[in-house]
């Protein structure tokens, strides 16, 4: 079996099959696409080690699956051509068709195959594999008017892989029982992506970079990265004494930057946090930040941990919820960015010391400032910055020892 992992964004594509053969495009002939009969019915079963000897492993999401198309359906379409997955025990077809539990991946109410490689069909729902099950692909299309000596792919010939139901008289799609085994297994090419995994940082790199990283599926047993995180990972977390760079435009979610670690954003790059489960991105080390740091609606930033934390870097910041919560009221968020930074939402500092360097230049609050019994708001040097309510709704709540004057200049705009 053939490994061609190609990345394409976050996703990779892996090829099954060496596709040696085509089938015949007549009555004798077996083939997903193969329009000879009005309707057919057929169920092949992918064994795991298909999957991994491919280079494949899991648990993946796969998005989307395509056949080796050889010739098309010479203009006829495949009425409600459907393609349905499902996890398996079974090593092969002979006990017949297997109807429980198939999950409906794509439906094309009229499907024309193209031909000159594999064609890609992109699932509505995608098929997440667990990574060591076998799997069975089941296709279909329902009874039509049309047919032709026409519809081949490129198959391996393994035996009793695969089961056929094929007729002019009936439609074949939600029939189980009238199953041949057959004797090929169709070449295919799916489109993956990694599926609830964690990640770690193993040393100090850029974002975008595998090597940066490690990968689990339970947070304790961990393996080198197949692919770099993003916002669908169940959580990152930037390792004390580790410096990772956002050198590409990186969307992440629930991030973790821990204590003695830093996140950079480079000159021209963005890091967008989104909004997902609990906390999207905690910081109890470093923020450097060149480039642009935006937050979705309703994200949440946190500043939280035993030792001081440092925003640095003239790039644009950008926060929807801040909220300072160290583990004492004198360690501090030391904001020395040399650049405005807005709090689009809240700013709550709830314990701890926000801690205005003179090269700060303006903060710019949207909603309310919020400051608890236990939270503390200082500024050093001689800078002359305002810290600027732009909102149409606006509070402050100061309930801090010292009360509003060490905010230094307030405007509202």
């Amino acid at each position: 079996y053939a490994i061609q992992p190609k990345p394409e964004g976050i996703a990779q594509a892996f090829i099954i099959g060496d596709g040696s053969l085509t089938n015949d495009a007549g009555s004798t002939g077996y083939g997903p696409i193969m329009y000879y009969y009005y309707s057919s019915h057929y169920q092949f079963v992918y064994l795991a080690s298909d999957f991994t000897n491919a280079g494949l492993t899991g648990p993946t999401r796969i998005l989307s699956l395509g056949f080796n198309v050889v010739s098309d359906t010479q203009g006829k379409t495949l009425p409600n051509f459907m393609v349905r997955m499902k996890h398996t025990t079974a090593t092969d077809m002979t006990g017949g068709m297997d109807g429980t539990g198939l999950s409906v991946c794509y439906t094309n109410t009229g499907y024309l195959p193209a031909a000159g490689g594999y064609d890609m069909l992109v699932f509505d729902t995608p098929f997440e594999w667990d990574g060591s099950s076998n799997v069975i692909v089941d296709t279909s299309f329902a009874r039509g008017a049309n047919w032709c000596n026409c519809g081949q792919t490129k198959y391996d010939s393994v035996m009793s892989r695969g089961s056929a139901y094929r007729t002019d008289s009936f439609d074949t799609q939600d029939d189980f029982t009238h199953g041949s085994t057959i004797h090929i297994l169709p070449q295919i090419r799916v489109l993956t992506e990694p599926l609830g995994l964690y990640f770690r940082s193993k040393g100090t790199g850029n974002w975008a970079d595998t090597t940066t990283w490690e990968q689990s599926a339970d947070g304790s047993n961990w393996e080198n990265a197949a692919a770099a995180p993003n916002q669908t990972s169940l959580g990152t977390t930037i390792q004390n004494g580790h410096t990772v760079t956002v050198n590409t435009g990186t969307t992440t979610d629930q991030t973790i930057v821990a204590s003695g670690g830093t996140l950079a954003i480079a000159s021209g790059q963005t890091l967008t946090i989104a909004n997902g489960d609990g906390t999207d991105l905690s910081v109890a080390g470093d923020l450097s930040n060149a480039g642009t740091l935006t937050c979705a609606d309703d994200s949440t930033v946190t500043v939280s941990g035993a030792t001081d934390t440092v925003f640095s870097g003239a790039g644009a910041w950008n926060f929807k919820t801040l909220t300072l919560n160290k583990n004492a009221s004198d360690t501090k968020l030391d904001i020395n960015t040399g650049s405005n930074v807005t709090v689009a939402t809240a700013l709550t500092i709830t314990q701890g010391t926000l801690d205005l360097d003179q090269w700060t230049h303006n903060l710019l609050l949207g909603g309310a400032l919020d400051i608890s019994a236990n939270g503390r708001w200082t500024k050093h040097g001689n800078n002359d910055y305002f810290v600027q309510f732009t909102g149409d709704a606006c509070t402050l709540n100061d309930q801090s020892m010292g009360g509003p004057q060490n905010l230094g200049h307030v405007k509202v705009d």
